[in-house]
């Protein structure tokens, strides 16, 4: 299930590659501009994200911060922020 989309991130020198953080669902990534979109996290402790960024210096540097504001009994409630290298 992947409710709501909670925040995007764009890596601006390629802004077909971009990160989809969703409230239930984990996270997804493109780079095609969206044509398709691959989960690159739900099996994580938390799967409901609210927040994500890209580094601009690198693709596959990602931060997302667990838990989601509009918490349900679809979601849950955050545990901090991750950090990938490897995108």
């Amino acid at each position: 299930m992947g409710g709501r989309i909670a925040d995007i991130s764009v890596y601006e020198k390629e802004p077909r590659i971009f990160f989809v953080a969703t409230a239930a669902g984990g996270l997804f990534k493109t780079e095609n501009g969206g044509m398709t979109l691959s989960p690159v996290y739900q099996k994580g402790k938390l799967p409901a994200l609210g927040a994500v960024a890209v580094g601009q210096t690198d693709p596959n540097l990602v931060w997302i911060g667990a838990g989601e504001a509009s918490s349900r009994n679809s979601t849950s409630w955050g545990d901090g922020v991750s950090k990938s290298t490897d995108g």
